[in-house]
């Protein structure tokens, strides 16, 4: 499958393989004593590694070998390492496993022993690699003060390049090396849906100690790719003291032997910066500052996947095959990794233009406690937004608490389960929103959830202040007509909600819904309903069940007055060309005829005297229910659509305007 990540990954790990073997393996040829007055020669060492390299069934050549008394320095010319492909799948010829090319390469003061391999310079150029659909070539390419561990080829498995890799990683505890330089760097690769191609200015490392290493800088990236003309392009990236071990332990069997509980967390990267970065595609551009990220903490995975990686290696559609193993593979990756803190500055996208229509920008965007399956805080400033008729901005957003779960049970598939997100607060201040006849702005939003069963939380809450939007962006005529005539351009509402399950009981309590419209009134309504069992959290696919057994058990509702009565009043005064007062009288007294519908006699009066109270002093009204049993919902819905009238006896509602609260 040429150019795939699997095929790939397959051929450079061959070629790491060999390229390792060929630097690592322990010589034949007997070398001197430590005691010995005479270093060895370092093209004798260098024999020696390139006899047991072939030795091992790795295709070796070279051009020639030339040796520099003065300075002891072995010179390899025309070096081809051929490493062997995996095992043939059935069906089909069998494949190289990638080849490594090296023009020249100069080892000085060459030292080995039965334990490590030591040089004072390993220099080469014109590196070129190949396998699995890429091709990459490094134009230079040096090691100075190295001290590597010897590796026996054998251990290099091609049918389990991973296992091999992981075993070749875990003898970095015992190297250490001065510096590390090469560059320019280029890579290539071929293959659907498109040709790619990456270049790297240049990387550098200090201090490699026992695995440890002080910093490694990455030069200029781009990266293009040929069919969709889109290319990236990336200042530098700088890693600064990491840990390869902490990486290999991931791997480490001792974890999943003892049943997951023995995992510890060490530091992988201290810090992580991604300079200025641009990529760019048909749909437009997209840039930003810088990203920083760091410390990067690792732990060995809950169960030993090195099996799992080594069969995708060979069969890409493995996972399609083995679906349990999917979902093993993706489990054991929920929780091996976190990321303490993240901030990327500075973000632009736009369509690319030299006077973009369309762009979405943020001055920042930091993530504090990142793993692959929760996010402890998320948070944007500086947002805003430009659309051909659309102009937005947001001073803040923040989400809180972001976790990916497994759907419910029942709606599980094969393979990796999709997760699905929660969170635990989300929260924006300072919205403004234009766009034709909308100007909408929002001071501050916050939902607040907690105590979630499966994905639906049992408690939550919702604050909203100051929404203002006009009265011509709203899409009920008659509401637009009466806001207009009452003389409002625009609306400002605020909104409060809290709500909760409680187990025992099997309840639901609406604590209270406010919905308040700023110089009008707000409108109050708190409840509950009980027979809602923990299932429907559970599956909430049961609704249909739990409607059919579900009762009100608590209702009221309550109104004050901020403004919107007496402006009403005046209003229907205006358009009958009567004074407000004799509107009042007119009303008083209609209001039996007008309340005559309920059949209810006791609720019926209650509301008559209620009303005209409300009338003459509009302060509050107050609707609340003194049912004694529960009122099963279907009931109360056929009602309210069959026979609105008849739900203020069903409810047992005590009526009452103005009362002391």
């Amino acid at each position: 499958m040429r150019g795939s990540f699997f095929g790939s990954s397959v051929g450079l790990a061959l070629i790491v393989g060999a390229a390792l073997g060929a630097v690592w393996t322990e010589p034949s040829v007997a070398q001197p004593a430590p005691s010995a007055l005479r270093a060895p020669r370092s093209d004798v060492v260098v024999r020696g590694w390139l006899a047991d390299l072939k030795a091992s069934g790795v295709a070796v050549e070279t051009a020639s070998i030339d040796y520099d008394a003065a300075g002891n320095t072995a010179r390899v010319r025309g070096l081809k390492i051929v490493a062997p492909g995996p095992a043939p799948v059935a069906g089909q010829p069998p494949t190289s496993g990638g080849q490594l090319a090296i023009a020249s390469l100069d080892v000085t003061d060459a030292q080995s022993d039965k334990s490590t391999f030591s040089a004072k310079t390993l220099a080469a150029t014109g590196v070129k690699l190949e396998a699995g659909g890429v091709a990459g070539s490094i134009a230079t390419l040096r090691l100075d003060d190295a001290v590597l561990p010897q590796i026996d080829q054998s251990r290099f498995d091609p049918g389990k390049p991973f296992t091999s890799l992981v075993a070749r990683l875990g003898d970095l505890a015992r190297t250490s090396i001065g510096s590390v330089a090469l560059g320019p760097v280029e890579i290539s690769a071929s293959g659907s849906p498109s040709l790619w191609k990456a270049a790297i200015a240049g990387l550098e490392t200090k201090g490699l100690t026992a695995g440890r290493v002080a910093q490694l800088k990455v030069g200029r990236i781009t990266v293009t790719r040929d069919e969709s003309r889109a290319s990236t392009e990336i200042a530098g990236v700088t890693l600064g003291e990491f840990d390869l071990t902490a990486l290999t332990r991931i791997f480490e069997a001792r974890s999943y032997i003892s049943g997951a509980t023995n995992r510890p967390w060490a530091v992988f990267a201290k810090s992580l910066e991604i300079g200025a970065t641009s990529s760019r595609d048909a749909s437009g551009v997209v840039r930003f500052e810088a990203v920083t990220a760091g410390p990067v903490r690792l732990r060995p995975f809950s169960r030993n996947l090195t099996p799992i990686l080594d069969a995708t290696s060979q069969d890409p559609q493995y996972f399609v095959t083995h679906k349990d193993e999917a979902r093993a593979f993706a489990d054991a990756l929920a929780d091996f990794a976190v990321i303490d803190a993240v901030e990327l500055r500075r973000l632009i996208a736009d369509d690319g233009t030299t006077e973009p229509k369309r762009q979405f920008a943020f001055e920042t965007l930091t993530l504090d406690t990142v793993d692959p399956r929760s996010l402890n805080e998320a948070r944007l400033s500086g947002v805003s937004l430009k659309d051909v008729d659309t102009a937005a901005s947001l001073e803040t957003l923040a989400i809180g608490r972001l976790r990916l779960v497994p759907p419910p049970a029942s709606e599980a598939q094969d393979g990796p389960r999709g997760l699905v997100p929660i969170f635990g607060s989300i929260e924006l201040g300072g919205l403004h929103v234009l766009k034709s006849n909308l100007d909408l702005s929002l001071a501050k939003a916050r939902i607040e959830t907690s105590e979630p069963i499966g994905v639906v939380p049992t408690r939550s809450k919702v604050n909203v202040e100051g929404l203002t939007l006009p009265v011509a962006a709203l899409t009920n005529p008659q509401l637009r007509g009466f806001l207009t005539d009452l003389g409002q351009d625009k609306v400002t509402i605020g909104l409060e909600i809290a709500a909760n399950w409680q187990d025992g009981p099997d309840e639901v309590t609406l604590e209270t819904l406010s919905l308040a419209f700023e110089k009008l009134g707000r409108l109050t309504l708190s409840g509950s309903l009980v027979n809602v069992p923990r299932s429907l959290f559970e599956r909430p696919e049961t609704i249909g069940t739990v409607y059919q057994q579900a009762g009100l058990k608590r209702f009221k509702l309550g109104y004050r007055d901020e403004g919107l009565a007496p402006r009403a009043l005046n209003l229907i005064a205006a358009v009958n060309k009567q004074p407000p007062e004799a509107i009042k009288k007119a009303l008083t007294a209609n209001m039996p005829s007008i309340m005559a519908p309920i059949p209810d006699a006791a609720a019926r009066n209650q509301m008559i005297f209620a009303a005209i109270g409300f009338l003459n002093d509009p302060q509050t009204l107050d609707l609340t229910a003194t049912v004694v049993a529960p009122i099963p919902l279907t009931t109360l819905v056929a009602a309210a659509a069959g026979a609105p009238q008849a739900l203020p006896g069903l409810l047992k509602l005590d009526i009452g305007a103005n009362r002391k609260r």
